[in-house]
């Protein structure tokens, strides 16, 4: 009895310690953020543009939503998706010294200062430091209307006909009337690996994001011909 007893009081302990650990805001030397602002140039800036800000498919790295986003969150789960995602057109192309700073940039763009130490991306540290786990990412979530952009898609909505709406407004009230899309049909799996050559169906047509039309009925032996 006295030995389980024991156990237990054991097990309380280690409990009780496990909770009271406390989450570590990951660090980064200035070297390491200034050799990473060199590879987000050359490697992201295309699409997040230069000052971070984003733009069409490519989300801001500089932003509320993005910190909130990775708040409470390890720097290896961060590293994990660089990596499996990042750049686009080769995903995994770089190797680790260089996710790494260019993660110690993206901490650097989003304030969180510089240390002695580089950082790792086998790190536990988080990304960004919040209050606590639970309170993470709790945003209201916003649904989206037509015309008007969310954080949160619609409930339900993934296989559902879009709808398109008039939109009334006065300085008391917004009216909307809506009406489904006629001959709406979704992209299939197919189109969405190998788009047809007409159809655009990425902001860079294709999944590997090249930009590239394969039709040539326009080339540069007729394009002078080309009028209103």
């Amino acid at each position: 009895m006295r030995s389980r007893l024991l156990f237990l009081l054991s097990l309380a302990a280690v409990s009780t310690s496990l909770q009271s650990q406390q989450l570590q805001q990951a660090t980064h030397s200035q070297a390491q953020a200034e050799s990473g602002q060199q590879v987000y140039s050359e490697n992201c800036a295309v699409c997040h543009l230069p000052d971070l800000t984003g733009s069409f498919e490519a989300p801001a790295l500089n932003d509320p939503n993005f910190r909130n986003n990775w708040t409470n969150r390890s720097v290896s789960d961060l590293a994990s998706l660089l990596q499996r995602t990042m750049p686009p057109q080769s995903p995994g192309s770089l190797d680790e010294e260089q996710y790494a700073s260019l993660i110690a940039f993206l901490l650097r763009e989003n304030n969180i200062g510089s240390s002695q130490s580089d950082l790792l991306l086998t790190s536990d540290d988080v990304v960004f430091l919040g209050d606590s786990p639970a309170n993470a990412n709790e945003e209201e979530p916003l649904y989206p209307i037509p015309g008007q952009p969310g954080n949160t898609p619609t409930p339900g909505t993934r296989d559902s006909v879009p709808e398109i709406a008039t939109i009334y407004r006065s300085e008391r009230a917004v009216t909307r009337s809506f009406l489904p899309i006629s001959k709406f049909q979704n992209v299939t799996t197919e189109d969405l690996r190998n788009p047809p050559p007409e159809d655009w169906t990425y902001w860079r047509r294709g999944p590997k994001s090249q930009g590239y039309s394969p039709l040539n009925s326009i080339n540069k032996e007729n394009v002078s011909s080309l009028s209103l």
